[in-house]
């Protein structure tokens, strides 16, 4: 999103000024690794400063901005970590994660082979979630027996 200025004068003392920001929407789309804003062809310096603005102002994920530009995953996630100190947001699809249904399935009493089976996952990643989620409940349980 873009960010305008403008200065409201009424009702503001001598000397000071009252600013306040006005945000308009852009059309952001990458059309052959080119980034057109509402249309028109924006050069950037650099590829890492392209990647910056397709994150912030196009909210687009380090997925997103690999493929529709053209470079590798490891690249845009390296400058996108450096942009953010290590806090990227994750790209979500919407639903649960796939440790959680195992979570959601053990918890309906499938065993770990089942789970695998119907999630199509491979059986050891399964048997790890499932193994750290019986610990998380172990030691909550502890943790509510001491406190009452």
């Amino acid at each position: 999103m873009g960010k305008e200025q403008t200065t409201n004068t009424k009702g503001v003392q001598k000397g000071q000024t009252n600013t306040k920001e006005v945000r308009k929407e852009m059309a952001i789309k990458v059309v052959d690794g080119k980034v057109l804003v509402d249309g028109k062809d924006k050069v950037f310096k650099s590829k890492s400063e392209m990647f910056k603005f397709l994150y912030d102002e196009g909210n687009y994920g380090v997925g997103e901005i690999a493929k529709s530009t053209g470079n590798r995953y490891q690249f845009v996630y390296s400058v996108i970590d450096a942009h953010t100190g290590g806090d990227i947001r994750k790209a979500s699809n919407g639903g649960p994660s796939k440790s959680q249904m195992f979570r959601d399935d053990f918890d309906k009493g499938l065993k770990v082979g089942e789970i695998a089976k119907k999630h199509n996952a491979n059986y050891t990643f399964v048997h790890s979630v499932i193994r750290k989620y019986k610990l998380q409940k172990q030691v909550q349980i502890a943790k509510d027996v001491i406190n009452s």
